[in-house]
């Protein structure tokens, strides 16, 4: 039976499956024995591997680390990673976040693109191959991760316990295929107090943003003021001259009062798409917090080194190179209290550039102000040679199922391909269209689906063949 007839045929059970893993919110949470990463990203795995293994899989749990279907035996075989960990909802849905619901010819929920509805292809894609009954020389092995958006933490696990793939992919980005991942270095930035001072505005608590790869959409900072109507002047001469959503709440009984700020979230590999909450909070705070408190100098740092800028120019990181671009800047979370602030940056750097130059530039800004590095998370850039056999196998597979002559991409985002040997990003994007990823309102539509199961199956014949 031809492959792409059978994937038609395996249509409805595909979207089916997709639906049922989108249901489950798989959201990083405290772990517990044999679930690592917490309850709903177990519950996603097990129904994952529940779905493989009724399509007829040998499948495997690996302590809830990762998991993985299998066709063939031998110790080398054929690796696509996906992931169905997700980042988290967010605001703004006009369909349920975890629904699955179809509309309008395209599946939405949380996950369905970013990487639930790509994987579950690639296992479907398996399928119709098997059913064809065509021969492959390697086994192939569609692996489960269930950390990547929390800095593919299960992949040391896997890769101690697994030996690594000798080819594959992950269908985590876009296509034609991804050769160069930018570095990325993840930190917090913190200031502890040495004294509590009283200041006409006192910040009481200010947090802010939900995870470290995406622009924060909100941010709310609580004051204490010795006159509201005055400050309330000032809000409202700063909005009017920024055009940013500010939204102040009294409660004048106490002196206090509430800021909200409203942004739009968008990837951290691609900031500028966003608008960050958290700084155009920070600009106002710099416009009336002392420059005398030791807040009000930490804030004075964030805005006149940050601000809304995602090019890194005022925090001396303006770096780009002619294979990945410019250097991008988030910063993506802030937490204040009466004891220390800090905040979470997430930078991602130029291939032609390694981690040690970086964080000596970040030194350097940050000699004598007092503030530290904690919690730093790294990786270095990953740049795969054009003439690999890989990578011409898959461009070739993608040129002759689309007819498309594209030049294969360098990107901001990162995926497996920068953590497990011998696999690139291939797909799901199709050049020239919009996705929605770390936003409301993920959805992918079902033809596409189907066409990018038909490209899976035909690029893991060609490497497993």
């Amino acid at each position: 039976m031809n492959i792409e007839s059978k994937v038609e045929d395996l249509r409805d059970e595909l979207i089916e499956s997709i639906q049922r893993l989108v249901k489950i919110k798989s959201v990083n949470e405290e772990p517990s024995e044999g679930k690592p990463f917490g309850e709903g990203i177990y519950r996603t795995l097990k129904e994952a591997l529940k779905i493989a293994k009724n399509l007829g899989f040998h499948t495997e749990n690996l302590n809830g680390y990762a998991g993985y279907a299998q066709v063939g035996e031998g110790e080398d075989y054929i690796g696509i990673f996906g992931h169905i960990d997700v980042v988290p909802e967010g605001e703004g849905w006009i369909h349920p976040p975890y629904g699955g619901e179809i509309h309008d010819g395209k599946i939405y929920g949380r996950g369905v693109l970013d990487d639930k509805g790509p994987i579950l292809a690639a296992l479907y894609a398996l399928k119709a191959i098997v059913e064809s009954k065509a021969k492959l020389s390697k086994a192939v092995r569609i692996v489960f991760g269930t950390s990547e958006e929390s800095g593919c933490k299960e992949i040391p696990y896997y890769l101690q316990h697994e030996k690594a793939p000798v080819a594959g992919f992950t269908p985590d980005a876009g296509f034609p295929l991804v050769y160069a991942e930018k570095g990325r270095t993840t930190f917090d930035l913190l200031k502890t107090f040495s004294k509590n001072s009283e200041e006409e505005v006192k910040v009481i608590s200010l947090i802010g943003g939900i995870k470290d790869n995406m622009v924060p959409d909100f941010a709310q900072v609580e004051l204490k003021v010795e006159n509201i109507e005055e400050l309330e002047l000032k809000l409202n001469q700063y909005i009017k001259l920024t055009g940013q959503k500010l939204q102040l709440i009294k409660n004048e009984k106490k002196n206090q009062i509430i800021i909200k700020s409203f942004g739009l979230t968008a990837h951290g590999g691609a900031p500028h798409m966003g608008k960050n909450a958290i700084m155009q909070l920070v600009g106002f705070l710099n416009s009336v917090l002392s420059k005398e408190s030791e807040l009000g100098e930490y804030i004075s740092f964030l805005h006149e080194n940050i601000g809304m800028e995602t090019d890194g120019q005022s925090f001396s990181l303006a770096l780009k190179d002619e294979v990945s671009g410019e250097l991008s800047l988030n910063l993506a979370l802030i937490e204040v209290n009466d004891v220390n602030a800090s905040v979470t940056i997430n930078v991602r750097f130029p291939v032609n550039y390694k981690l040690n130059e970086i964080f000596s530039l970040i030194q350097l800004k940050l000699k004598n102000t007092g503030l530290k590095i904690e919690n730093p998370v790294s990786i270095e850039p990953l740049n795969f040679p054009l003439e690999h056999p890989l990578v011409k196998t898959l461009l070739k597979v993608f040129k002759d199922h689309t007819g498309l002559d594209e030049k294969p991409l360098a990107i901001g985002g990162g995926t497996y391909a920068g953590y497990v040997p011998n696999i690139v990003a291939f797909g799901p994007g199709l050049p020239g269209k919009k996705y929605i990823v770390h936003q409301a309102n993920e959805a992918l539509e079902i033809e596409e689906l189907i066409n990018l199961t038909k490209i899976y199956a035909r690029a893991i014949l060609a490497l497993a063949q």
